[in-house]
């Protein structure tokens, strides 16, 4: 779809979901990165704010009064949609109800505002931008993040915490850890397989590498002690930062419930 058709469809859309006289899309401009979907960041003028729009839905938002009282409100808005062709990990749906959940419980995720429907041609939902950076090599090379530096271990350790802690009831739809082969072996497998795919010549060091892990993988009788929700994306490229550190942790889609150690390890 181009900007033209992806603008029309959303003012539609919204419109539609809010009761609104009239919403305008401004600034629309689609964001790199994201193999499975297409990003695009964007504001809605919503004239006049639909019925209820206070507390959490208008935080953030920034209304403008005219003469006759009627006003507006900009919301600040990630779009995320779906590319035909390209089966997502987990559907829009439920990845929307997720965000929710780990939005309600401090977990660090964006807060998911519209689920959408058919509008843009597939699968979509919109949840309320935040201004950040996530480019590791800005974090660790750029002055104006020294704070952020010395903040994000606590900070990413503590709503690692909240993730692990979140309770799996109403989220059935959160595939399981595959138990066998184990999650190492897994990791393990799917390295090897890359690489061969690119160095099929033979590589002494990484084949005494591939040769000691597979002799250090968890003994066949190794159980999960604890089985969590997992992010499952959980790195530096996911985590949404200022100058104050952690503001947001971005890409849910390969959540799972397993071993709460993958997401340390993971990072």
């Amino acid at each position: 779809m181009t900007p033209e058709e992806i603008t029309a469809g959303l003012e539609t859309f919204l419109r539609r979901e809010t009761g609104a006289r009239s919403v305008r899309i401004e600034g629309l401009r689609r964001l790199t990165g994201g193999a499975s979907r297409e990003t695009w960041s964007l504001d809605a003028v919503i004239s006049p704010p639909w019925r209820g729009l206070s507390a959490r839905e208008s935080a953030g938002a920034a209304p403008r009064e005219s003469g006759d009282r009627a006003s507006t409100e900009t919301l600040p808005l990630i779009l995320q949609r779906e590319v035909r062709g390209q089966p997502p990990a987990m559907s829009r749906a439920f990845e929307f109800k997720l965000l929710r959940a780990a939005h309600d419980a401090g977990a660090g995720a964006p807060e998911p505002m519209f689920m959408g429907d058919d509008s843009l041609g597939g699968e979509f939902f919109l949840v309320r931008r935040i201004d950040g950076e996530t480019l590791p090599r800005r974090l660790l090379r750029d002055d104006a993040y020294a704070l952020a530096r010395a903040a994000l271990t606590p900070q990413l350790g503590a709503v690692l915490a909240k993730i692990h802690a979140m309770p799996l009831a109403g989220l059935d739809e959160l595939p399981p850890v595959d138990a066998a082969p184990s999650v190492a072996e897994q990791q393990l497998d799917r390295h090897e397989q890359l690489f061969r795919a690119i160095a099929p010549e033979p590589h002494p060091a990484f084949e005494l590498a591939f040769r000691w892990l597979r002799q250090q993988l968890p003994p066949e009788e190794a159980k999960i002690e604890r089985r969590t929700l997992v992010h499952g994306d959980f790195r530096m490229g996911n985590v949404l930062f200022g100058p104050e550190g952690m503001r947001a942790i971005l890409d849910w889609e390969l959540a799972h419930v397993g071993d709460p150690a993958e997401d340390l390890a993971w990072m």
